[in-house]
C-alpha cells in the first residue's frame, strides 16, 4: 500500500514537472491537462499560429501499456 501511493505521487509530481518544463520552453504555446468524464489528456499542446495540438501521456513508469496510447 505504501509503494503505491509513493508511486501515485510520484507520477503527479512527475506529471507537474513536465507540464512546467514544457510551458517554460514554448512559451507561445498553451500547455495544460484536458480533462473529461471519462478520464485526461495529461498533457496538451497547442501551437495557435498552426492551429494544431500534441497529446501526450505523461508515465512514471518502465512498463508500455498499449491501451493507454
Amino acid at each position: 500500500m505504501k509503494q503505491r501511493i509513493l508511486s501515485e505521487i510520484q507520477g503527479r509530481m512527475l506529471e507537474g514537472i513536465v507540464l512546467l518544463e514544457t510551458m517554460m520552453r514554448w512559451p507561445g504555446k498553451e500547455v495544460f491537462v484536458l480533462q473529461f468524464a471519462l478520464g485526461e489528456f495529461d498533457m496538451v499542446v497547442f501551437d495557435p499560429e498552426k492551429l494544431e495540438c500534441e497529446i501526450f501521456e505523461i508515465k512514471h513508469s518502465k512498463v508500455r501499456a498499449r491501451e493507454q496510447a
